[in-house]
């Protein structure tokens, strides 16, 4: 960071820097992303170019879980991160690095009031439309906080530990102790097609599970935390989950509460994974409760698989009556430990009965919904949930550790990883499918962020022919040792930071980092292909120390 003068903070997955050093006029835009990711009741659908007409290859952009910005200035030791407190669902944050439109570095929040969106002029949309602003505008308070920061704190890593504090100090990110964990979960059943219908695709049973888990139990693999998905009646994308009941193919809703208590008994965690967003057309009735866009046209959601090729989105007040029917009824059972996924991560502008809904009340009915949640659950396990709903995890599921690498941006910096680290349990996205394992181990050691995987008892050839077909390696058997392994490593790893918040984070030269921890620990990572020195500390290549 010598060399430049600053940059730009950006929330961009993890989180982002954009310097401030001369862009030489490179780029005709900035960074610009909407808080809270895109809204489908204004966006249309766009069609992507598929490999042989199947597969789809082209990885969506990050989203943006907090809304936060910053500016720092490192020369002078001066920063300032912004929070945008009020009208965040609204919102957009940007940055403008120099040579975009005017010679000056700058970041800003966008506040939308009224949006452009496309009015089909007659049954087929294709045959003709307009261009249509949205009639009323956008109402409610529009607020950013700014947090000013200086000396060694005026750095990303010092905005990072201020919305920490901020966040614990308003009550919207509450610690959870927690012991270290490898996280493993399974697929139960899927579907593939078969005649005139669908067939089961049974892939890890709780059977499967139980022997998984004594296994690994018997490997020194002392506790798990495990999410079960496609447990549900009718396999994975039969969704919502209207009712606690289990497929028969995995051994039925008695099996699977057995199991849950089971695993309990043996010092581990089994959360039931549900979608409480989607709607599968196919398998369940969908002619009322779900999503319209603002031009009054059905939102549909493409999948790009054969069996299901379309999925729709139920309305939050839908989606929080199934939610809390799906808990209320397990906790009868004394099943309360589930992870939720979709309303954690997704908002929208929606027309329901000829009234139009904002963004500002989907966000309002899905905060009531997670903190009614909060008597019945024991554990409520997230995926990628946005800052709203931090308050209500137990952890957070499948952290991006990374940004969308747009060209602006110089560098990825874990401003989310330093939030979170030391407060609750972090998982990362699935290790089975990472093509570069040993930087993306250095990346979940540089980052707090625990591993995760996929695993089913069947071959991952089942799959073929159903949704999950994009799953290409998962089998147990392939698996486990690298299980054992990163359990082993992580677990020792864990036992010298557990609990300790990252203070700090240094970028050094020729692919060093320094990770300092507030209960003294001090990690370098060596991202390089060659041994390397810090602070008189030798680092192998592709290696880490912990001091």
């Amino acid at each position: 960071m010598t060399e430049n003068e600053g940059y730009l903070f950006i929330p961009d997955g993890n989180g982002a820097l954009i310097y401030l050093d001369d862009k030489e006029g490179r780029f005709p835009t900035g960074y610009s992303a909407y808080v809270y990711g895109s809204d489908v009741g204004f966006e249309e659908s766009s069609v992507k170019t598929l490999l042989w007409e199947k597969y789809d290859t082209i990885s969506d952009s990050e989203g943006v879980f907090a809304p936060v910005y910053g500016i720092a200035h490192t020369d002078d030791e001066l920063a300032y991160l912004a929070v945008v407190e009020k009208g965040a669902e609204r919102a957009s944050v940007n940055a403008m690095p120099n040579g975009v439109n005017v010679d000056y570095n700058r970041a800003y929040a966008r506040f939308i009031l009224r949006r452009l969106y496309t009015q089909p002029t007659s049954n087929n949309s294709t045959t003709g439309s307009m261009r249509v602003v949205e009639e009323d505008r956008s109402y409610s308070d529009l607020l950013v906080r700014f947090i000013f920061l200086s000396g060694d704190r005026a750095d990303y890593a010092g905005m990072a530990g201020a919305y920490r504090d901020y966040l614990i100090s308003n009550g919207e990110l509450v610690p959870v102790q927690d012991d270290y964990r490898t996280r493993v979960d399974f697929l139960g059943t899927e579907r593939q097609n078969f005649l005139l219908g669908t067939t089961s695709v049974v892939m890890t049973t709780a059977d499967d599970i139980r022997y998984i888990t004594t296994d690994l139990k018997s490997s020194g693999v002392d506790s798990l935390f495990s999410i079960y998905k496609g447990w549900q009646k009718g396999g994975l994308y039969d969704i919502p989950v209207m009712k606690f009941k289990a497929d028969g193919g995995i051994g039925g809703t008695a099996d699977l509460v057995k199991l849950v208590n089971e695993i309990k008994n043996k010092d581990g965690v089994l959360y039931l994974y549900a979608d409480t967003l989607r709607i599968n057309p196919d398998e369940q009735n969908a002619t009322f409760n779900v999503v319209k866009q603002v031009n009054k046209r059905r939102y549909e959601e493409e999948t790009y698989m054969d069996v299901y090729e379309k999925l729709l989105y139920l309305t939050p007040a839908r989606s929080a009556d199934i939610t809390k029917k799906l808990i209320g009824s397990a906790a009868k059972k004394g099943v309360s430990d589930f992870c939720l996924a979709g309303t954690t991560d997704t908002l929208f502008t929606y027309t329901y009965s000829g009234n139009k809904y904002t963004r500002f009340d989907c966000a309002g009915t899905i905060k009531e919904t997670y903190d009614a949640l909060t008597g019945t659950v024991t554990g409520l396990a997230l995926e990628q949930p946005n800052a709203y709903l931090w308050k209500n995890m137990s952890a957070f599921i499948d952290i991006p550790l990374y940004t969308s690498n747009f060209i602006v941006e110089d560098v990825s910096v874990p401003f989310l990883s330093i939030v979170l680290k030391g407060i609750v349990p972090v998982y990362g996205e699935y290790v089975n499918f990472e093509a570069n394992r040993q930087e993306f181990f250095l990346k979940m050691i540089e980052t707090g962020t625990r591993p995760s995987f996929y695993i089913t008892k069947e071959d991952t050839s089942e799959l073929l022919y159903t949704n999950s077909r994009d799953i290409y390696s998962s089998q147990y058997e392939a698996y486990r040792d690298q299980i054992v392994a990163y359990d082993k490593e992580f677990s020792a790893f864990y036992a010298k930071v557990n609990g300790a918040t990252i203070e700090s984070h240094d970028i050094l030269e020729n692919g060093v980092i320094r990770v300092s921890y507030s209960n003294g620990r001090v990690v370098y990572l060596n991202y390089s292909d060659s041994e390397q020195t810090a602070d008189n500390v030798t680092i192998a290549p592709m290696d880490y120390v912990v001091e």
